[in-house]
């Protein structure tokens, strides 16, 4: 979402003759929120996939893109990663056991790295992260 305000001053002019003459301006000053503050927005905002077990290796199961909140275009500099729990710590991956993460520009690919059992797990969750690089 775009966030602006702005800021109205009034400036005087006054020049040194006898009777002094003088002149008003009004300058306005817009502020607006620096879209490296602002998270990136997914499109789609929940995406919920489903494949067929008999799905191959390399099997692209998404593809998300992600892009300026305020502008509401592609950022190049925007980086993506899978959130990944190992040992009760937070990390950013490339990749789990089953899935890759293959990012483009502005955008992601989920693909299958290992042939899916629907009988030993019905459903995985993936937790992806679009963040501006520095």
């Amino acid at each position: 979402m775009f966030q602006q305000s702005s800021i109205t001053l009034v400036a005087l002019a006054t020049d040194g003759g006898v009777p002094a003459k003088t002149s008003t301006v009004t300058v306005i000053i817009s502020l607006t929120t620096d879209s490296s503050v602002l998270p990136p927005e997914w499109q789609p905002l929940n995406p919920n996939f489903s494949i067929k077990e008999s799905e191959g290796v390399n099997f692209v199961i998404a593809y998300l893109t992600a892009t300026n909140s305020i502008t509401n275009i592609p950022d190049p500099s925007l980086i993506f990663n899978v959130v990944v729990k190992n040992n009760g710590n937070t990390e950013l991956a490339d990749r789990t056991e089953k899935f890759l993460i293959r990012s483009g520009t502005n955008s992601v690919n989920v693909t299958l790295l290992e042939i899916l059992d629907f009988e030993t797990q019905k459903e995985y969750i993936l937790n992806l992260r679009a963040s501006v690089s520095a």
